[in-house]
């Protein structure tokens, strides 16, 4: 950091800029500064209630989320925005360094054959827009979706053994790992899906009552409710991807790209410029 700027900062807490050397008797910047890099920024398209947006902040990175569903995001966790995903990433999307989408799976899902007439089918779309944003990107979606399964999780593979939902990623970053091993569930498997029930209510799993608090435990989610937790996908799994991610972007902390921790010699306060 330049002493130039560090000399215009003063201590919030004591105030001065120089101290007297009790060696050489000359006056000393009485700052020590240490660059602190910012967070990668990801756009979280068709968030939800932010089960993919957890996994993604826990990995590291800076999340902002979008959806044109205003009744989930009233338990979104990060900052977000209301409006349509598809127009929001083209207008914002070169802001950001990663994108996630998660289109509307019902088109797609092997549980709603009779109904998927009904439902946009929104990948292709989705993928034609990143790939001219020229962003890295995940596309999140069902077993039977038109994407690549780079990445193919179910919840035992990321310490969720009563869940069996497994879900594919597709990207255009490259990676070494492509996690898809067998499934297996030691514990009874809790089925999270359809529209949820009232709170007070129950599911059974192998006559075992199973009720949103075992929802939530089962997919590592404690702010949701029984719908939100339905459309949901386990934080885990995103933040597994996350964190390869973090390490393929390598992000180089630049001046204009982080900020600085200042650590004040008289007082010992620290305070960011």
């Amino acid at each position: 950091m330049p002493d130039a700027l560090i000399e215009s900062i003063k201590c919030a807490n004591c105030g001065p800029n120089y101290r007297w050397c009790p060696t050489c008797a000359q006056p000393r910047l009485v700052w020590s500064a240490r660059v602190v890099p910012r967070k990668p920024r990801l756009l979280d398209l068709f968030c939800g209630a932010g089960g993919c947006s957890m996994g993604y902040s826990r990995a590291g990175f800076d999340v902002f989320g979008v959806d044109i569903n205003p009744k989930p995001l009233r338990h979104y966790p990060f900052d977000h925005i209301c409006a349509d995903a598809l127009e929001y990433c083209r207008d914002h999307g070169n802001e950001f360094d990663v994108i996630h989408a998660s289109p509307p799976c019902q088109a797609y899902s092997r549980s709603c054959t009779h109904k998927r007439d009904l439902h946009p089918r929104l990948i292709e779309a989705v993928r034609t827009m990143l790939l001219e944003i020229g962003k890295p990107y995940v596309i999140e979606n069902v077993e039977g979706a038109p994407i690549r399964a780079d990445f193919s999780i179910c919840g035992c593979h990321v310490g969720l053994p009563e869940i069996k939902r497994r879900r594919n990623f597709e990207t255009n970053w490259p990676h070494e790992f492509k996690l898809s091993p067998p499934c297996n569930h030691p514990l009874p498997i809790i089925t999270v899906c359809g529209h949820g029930r009232p709170s007070g209510s129950y599911h059974w799993v192998n006559k075992v009552a199973c009720g949103v608090t075992d929802w939530r435990r089962a997919m590592g989610i404690d702010w949701m409710t029984l719908s939100e937790l339905s459309q949901a996908i386990p934080p885990a799994y995103t933040e597994f991807i996350g964190r390869q991610l973090i390490e393929q972007l390598a992000v180089e902390a630049q001046s204009s790209d982080c900020t600085y921790a200042l650590t004040c010699a008289v007082c010992g306060k620290e305070s960011n410029a």
